[in-house]
């Protein structure tokens, strides 16, 4: 076998075993909590926040990332990661590129309009499965 190929099979068996410490290093990250409230509330008011703060942090607890097959999983459902700046200043730059014809007021409308409806659409189909996995019942 040629040489150089040798050298590469080398550094090959060297990324792999790299990655693959890496990839359990991943596996067990585990998520935290910190004990200090999250919003400050009125004392008559603190104690339906304070089982609400348990109650999120009891489900994104189970956070597992398993890098080798791209999967971010909480609570039983897979998740996606995007970057915030790819859904805000990049998302509205891309979108006026898109509607240029339109003139840059107007493209930029459509892209806020679009984000928003977007954004709206996610919190509230979360904001509906959240509430139905841990059986809350809706407030008055």
């Amino acid at each position: 076998m040629d040489l150089s190929y040798q050298h590469k099979i080398k550094e090959l068996r060297k990324e792999v075993a790299f990655l693959k410490k890496e990839n359990q290093k991943l596996k067990t990250l585990k998520h935290t909590t910190s004990s200090k409230p999250t919003v400050k509330v009125p004392k008559p008011v603190q104690p339906v926040f304070s089982k609400a703060e348990k109650l999120v942090g009891d489900y994104f607890s189970s956070l597992k990332l398993n890098p080798s097959k791209g999967c971010i999983e909480i609570n039983k459902e897979r998740y996606i990661l995007v970057r915030a700046s790819a859904l805000s200043h990049e998302f509205l730059n891309s979108i006026k590129h898109l509607y240029k014809d339109r003139g840059e007021e107007e493209a930029l409308s459509i892209g806020k309009n679009l984000l928003f409806d977007l954004s709206h659409v996610l919190g509230l189909e979360d904001a509906r499965s959240f509430h139905k996995k841990n059986e809350i019942e809706r407030p008055n």
